[in-house]
């Protein structure tokens, strides 16, 4: 599956992102259907409010089978809820610009780094005669992300070239290529080593701040999300309820040393509690 929603094609502007769009959840809930297909077999997400403001950085954590990556991919469209609405800057969930990068490397084998970072941007200018100017656009913007993301001198390799986490530093420049508004992320660092996922870490901070998207990280580690985000959406077991939303109040991008501060150590506390907690 491609990381991206495409959209409209838009190469006029060098910058990496157009900006982030404020996100709205209103009494989401969602429903599944048991194993005989009769309606409200289970319920995953029961009257979920939030509201995300544009270029803010949210990440999402609770016990396992809270409804995490389902919520997820209602903001993305790619599911519909069973009840509430969810409204992406003015518009529909659909209308957006949304990147989604999951746990795992989605790239195509037969495609280099460089071709890999440039699939979306080729979907939303796709023509029947794509003009040599828009090539070259693709093109460089494609190159632009790839140094974004600290791969420059690796945009000829194939992804079973490189590492897992280099494969992850292309999946985030390919979802970043579109200029979302709105930036998807599903435990993205969860299979790498520890020393990647740190480096990888201190990446997206950097990279969150100054494409000034609006995020939203599911992640099962309560530290990393203390450490990426501005808030901390903490989820109740299943059915999937706010128990409570916990502000960061220092300014990204953090040092590493803030993952040993009076502060952090306190939130890490009383996120554990609030996650552990019947």
């Amino acid at each position: 599956m491609c990381p991206e929603v495409v959209a409209r094609p838009d190469f006029g502007g060098a910058s990496v992102a157009l900006g982030g769009a404020g996100l709205t959840l209103a009494g989401i809930g969602k429903d599944f259907p048991d194993r005989s297909g009769a309606p409200g077999g289970l319920i995953a997400l029961d009257g979920v409010d939030l509201t995300v403001r544009p270029g803010e950085f949210v990440a999402v954590v609770g016990p396992s089978g809270c409804g995490k990556t389902t919520l997820l991919r209602l903001i993305a469209g790619m599911t519909d809820p069973s009840r509430g609405s969810i409204v992406v800057g003015a518009g529909e969930v659909r209308d957006a610009r949304t990147g989604f990068v999951f746990q795992h490397a989605s790239l195509y084998p037969w495609r280099t780094v460089l071709q890999n970072v440039a699939f979306g941007l080729e979907l939303r200018a796709r023509e029947p005669r794509r003009s040599r100017r828009t090539r070259r656009a693709v093109r460089a913007r494609a190159a632009e992300l790839v140094e974004l993301v600290g791969l420059g001198g690796f945009e000829s390799y194939f992804p079973h070239q490189i590492s897992g986490g280099m494969q992850q530093r292309a999946n985030l420049a390919r979802a970043l290529a579109i200029a979302p508004e709105l930036l998807l992320m599903d435990e993205p660092f969860s299979a790498l080593d520890a020393q990647t996922r740190e480096e990888l870490q201190i990446e997206l901070q950097r990279i969150a701040v100054e494409a000034n998207t609006t995020t939203v990280f599911v992640t099962h580690d309560i530290g990393e999300a203390l450490y990426l985000a501005d808030r901390v959406v903490v989820l109740t077991g299943r059915p999937g309820r706010i128990k409570e939303v916990l502000t960061c109040p220092t300014a990204r991008p953090r040092p590493l040393s803030y993952q040993v501060s009076h502060e952090f150590l306190g939130l890490r506390d009383r996120a554990w509690s609030l996650v552990h907690r019947d």
